[in-house]
């Protein structure tokens, strides 16, 4: 009975310890990834009023209509080097 009190003492002295949260602090970095990404898709308030956009609504029709119709104006394929071996067909 007593090496059964003991051993249930020492499981449980372990378990308790096993929950302890304080592993010290995070790195100094921490975070930055998330308020980076945070920073880039806010938009700042002084420029939340702006309407003033150069954008020419004809234009932007026409390509909706090509695009549409599935006439849109294809990119061209560059690449980033010379030496070869990469994905783009020359």
């Amino acid at each position: 009975m007593k090496t059964l009190f003991i051993c249930a003492i020492a499981i449980l002295s372990l378990s308790v310890t096993a929950c302890d949260s304080n592993k010290g602090p995070l790195n100094e970095g921490f975070g930055d990834a998330v308020n980076q990404n945070a920073a880039i898709h806010i938009i700042p308030p002084k420029y939340s009023a702006v309407t003033d956009i150069d954008m020419n609504g004809d234009r932007a029709a026409l390509g909706f209509g090509r695009f549409k119709t599935g006439n849109a104006i294809q990119p061209t394929m560059e690449g980033t080097s010379n030496l070869g071996g990469g994905s783009v067909e020359k």
